[in-house]
């Protein structure tokens, strides 16, 4: 009779011990959770963080991936022979070289199309040389260019275009800009400069971005010209540099008096992520100065920056 009294007041004791524990636990879940949400909240609003940290991903997992296929693929191939004809080396007919040779050139052109459609929509066999005015529009010509000889005093045979831009504060970051294109003859060099200020309670935390590259003008008429180059991205901020390889591509566009269209896009990569960038805007020419607006798309990785813009720009 003892052993099961104390058996049952035993039993009793544990269950009152769950019992008022319970409630601790829950209260120690309510703390934990109130004391994240500050660092969730702060994790979320530092953008420009995340764009810094993904042009530092290393992306080992998708090197990893890539080394996995690499060596399955070489496997495949070392243990299988041709789909068709299940010989190693292959023994079928010539058609199969002939299809190749067609898909190539079909791949070929689709990856020239960029520059060879708009090179034979600007330019024609009979384009005499061209030199730059002093301005778009300079004494009343149309565009940026003028055929040799002209009547216009201002021609010469380079040119070149300052700007200055902003895009307005979104999530307390603000974006100014700076670009610049010198071009002699055909060939020349596009630069800018993007700088990044975040306003944080502990004061302004600041991203500089940018690109300087070589160009060439492929295609050019009076009212438009197009671009394409090689260079490198660059990124610097207290946490260190980064750079990376960028293929830039764009044109301008002159349609008539005072106005400008513009485009530019920038693929390349920075640090150990892609990068993808396109800004185009339409202006108006007062003089040699050009009152611009369009919008910017700016993306590292999987991070992203996207709004309208506006500037100032001086060609000369």
């Amino acid at each position: 009779m003892r052993n099961r009294l104390g058996h049952w007041s035993l039993l009793i004791v544990l269950i009152t011990g769950c019992a008022t524990s319970r409630p601790s636990v829950t209260s120690a879940r309510h703390r934990t959770a109130k004391g994240i949400e500050p660092s969730i909240a702060r994790a979320e609003s530092d953008r420009l963080t995340d764009l810094s940290d993904s042009a530092r991903e290393k992306k080992s997992s998708e090197k990893k991936s890539t080394e996995k296929k690499s060596h399955n693929n070489s496997h495949h191939r070392s243990s299988s022979g041709c789909s068709r004809c299940n010989n190693s080396p292959c023994t079928c007919s010539s058609l199969s070289s002939d299809g190749n040779s067609f898909l190539g050139e079909v791949f070929l052109g689709a990856v020239l199309s960029p520059f060879t459609v708009p090179k034979s929509l600007v330019e024609t066999e009979e384009s005499e040389p061209l030199s730059f005015l002093d301005y778009p529009y300079a004494d009343d010509l149309p565009g940026l260019m003028a055929n040799k000889p002209t009547d216009s005093p201002h021609d010469k045979t380079w040119g070149g275009t300052l700007q200055t831009f902003v895009i307005p504060e979104t999530h307390d970051i603000m974006r100014y800009g700076g670009r610049l294109v010198l071009e002699a003859d055909r060939v020349g060099i596009d630069t800018e400069t993007n700088c990044w200020t975040e306003s944080q309670t502990s004061g302004n935390s600041q991203l500089w971005i940018g690109d300087a590259n070589l160009i060439y003008r492929f295609a050019q008429s009076e009212i438009t010209q197009c671009r394409a180059g090689i260079g490198v991205n660059w990124m610097a901020d207290s946490k260190g540099a980064e750079a990376g390889f960028n293929f830039t591509y764009g044109f301008d566009w002159f349609p008539r008096k005072p106005w400008t269209i513009s485009t530019i896009f920038d693929i390349g990569t920075l640090g150990g992520s892609s990068l993808f960038h396109n800004r185009t805007t339409a202006g108006v020419m007062l003089g040699p100065v050009e009152a611009f607006a369009g919008y910017d798309y700016f993306k590292i990785g999987s991070t992203n920056f996207h709004g309208p813009v506006a500037g100032l720009g001086w060609r000369f």
